[in-house]
């Protein structure tokens, strides 16, 4: 469900509304290490997986490729600028039928 802050913007709460709104998912580390994940990657790896997609619940799901330590991370959206492509995309046609779903 979309949240909105005080000046009317949308804040995703879930992977896939990141991803619908163009935003970049920054990870902060605990140890101070930062990246910047691609929003449609970020989600098709927990659709394809069955994984919740919710803030919340990923954010005991990163490691930290510098510390290694998992679960330690807060996480920001911000607008485009996100820099990993480790994770697959998912196909056009798969993204169109979750966008049609969104909207419903």
């Amino acid at each position: 469900m979309v949240k909105w802050d005080a000046d009317g913007g949308r804040i995703a709460t879930t992977m896939f509304e990141a991803a619908a709104f163009r935003r970049g998912v920054r990870i902060r580390c605990d140890c101070g290490h930062t990246a910047v994940l691609n929003p449609y990657r970020l989600w098709w790896h927990f659709h394809s997986k069955h994984l919740d997609d919710e803030i919340e619940a990923t954010m005991r799901c990163f490691r930290c490729t510098k510390c290694r330590r998992r679960g330690r991370v807060s996480i920001d959206m911000i607008d485009g600028g996100w820099t990993e492509t480790a994770l697959p995309m998912p196909s056009e046609s798969e993204w169109k039928r979750a966008v049609a779903r969104f909207r419903c």
